[in-house]
């Protein structure tokens, strides 16, 4: 990014969202290559998920039906119940509590080089 008369821009110097600080210090002016590769990768992006939906989405929503229903049992799942004991739940349960621990651990340890507070990694927990 550069600012009006080609200098490197300071972003820090405006980060804090100040518009008049913005306006004193300079805009951003952004150069063709960056704008086009920008749209280019929201156009990637919406193409491939169109493309998918519209030749493929029948497929997917037949198979996640079928999986939900436990109806569809591929060849992989057949020969691990076959050969295998299920994995009891309490196993997954404190794999679950050492890589929150860890992941805590990484975030408030090293000086707080990440810069994630604790309250980050417990908002990033999904079911």
């Amino acid at each position: 990014m550069r600012m009006k008369f080609g200098g490197r821009y300071n972003v820090s110097r405006t980060f804090s969202f100040d518009k008049q600080g913005y306006n004193d210090y300079s805009k951003i002016n952004l150069s063709i290559f960056f704008s086009l590769a920008y749209g280019l990768s929201f156009a990637t992006l919406a193409a491939t998920l169109s493309h998918v939906a519209l030749f493929h989405g029948r497929t997917i929503w037949e198979q996640i039906r079928a999986s939900f229903g436990d109806k569809f049992v591929d060849v992989h799942t057949r020969i691990m119940k076959k050969n295998y004991d299920p994995v009891t739940q309490w196993w997954f349960y404190s794999l679950l509590i050492l890589i929150i621990g860890l992941a805590l651990l990484t975030c408030e340890g090293f000086g707080r080089q990440l810069k994630l507070p604790y309250w980050g990694v417990l908002l990033g927990i999904d079911k």
